[in-house]
Formats: structure tokens, sequence, C-alpha cells
């Protein structure tokens, strides 16, 4: 039982990393090739692009996002099981809400 949910919290991680490199090359390719127009547009020069030369752009974005998003996944657990902590101490419960007057966590008994 142990074993599967440690493989399927891998499955969800590499498919949390695939997902991210998906979106974040597909949007950051388009608005390098946006600013490339932009670019030809300023300085007066054909913008026509080939279809070949956009694809390899947006490929090449989302493999240079694979190391990105597998640091970012990497690094973001521990921050939010570090941000959850609050919610189960009491104290730091009782420290949040006297710094910022609202309420954060299990109310004291």
């Amino acid at each position: 039982m142990q074993e599967s949910r440690k493989r399927l919290r891998v499955v969800r991680t590499v498919a949390a990393v695939l997902g991210g490199v998906l979106a974040a090359g597909l949007v950051v390719g388009i608005a390098a090739r946006l600013l490339m127009r932009a670019v030809l547009l300023a300085v007066d020069m054909p913008t026509s692009f080939s279809v070949g030369g956009t694809a390899a752009v947006l490929v090449a974005f989302a493999v240079l996002a694979v190391p990105a998003a597998a640091t970012a996944t990497a690094t973001a657990r521990p921050a939010i099981r570090r941000a959850r902590r609050p919610l189960r101490c009491p104290e730091a419960a009782r420290s949040h809400r006297e710094r910022t007057g609202t309420p954060s966590g299990p109310e004291e008994s």
C-alpha cells in the first residue's frame, strides 16, 4: 500500500513537471516569437516566419524549460509544507493572529 502511494506521488510530480514545461514553453515561445516580429517591424524589415522556424522556437523553449520546471517543483513542495505549519501549531497561530489581527489555524481551547 505504501509503495503504491510513493509511486502515485512520483507520477503526480512528473506530470506536474511536464505540464509546467509545456505551459511555460508554449507561453514563452509565443511571447518570444511576438517580440521577434515586433523588432522586425521596428526596423522595417519583412516579418514573415516559417512554420518550421516557429515550431523550432516553441520546442527549444519547452526543452529549456525542463530544468526550470523540475527545480521549481522540487523546491516548491518543502516551501508549501513549511507554509502550512502555522495551521498545525497553536503557538504559531496565536502569534500570527497577534501580528496580523486575522485568524489563522485552529482556535485555542
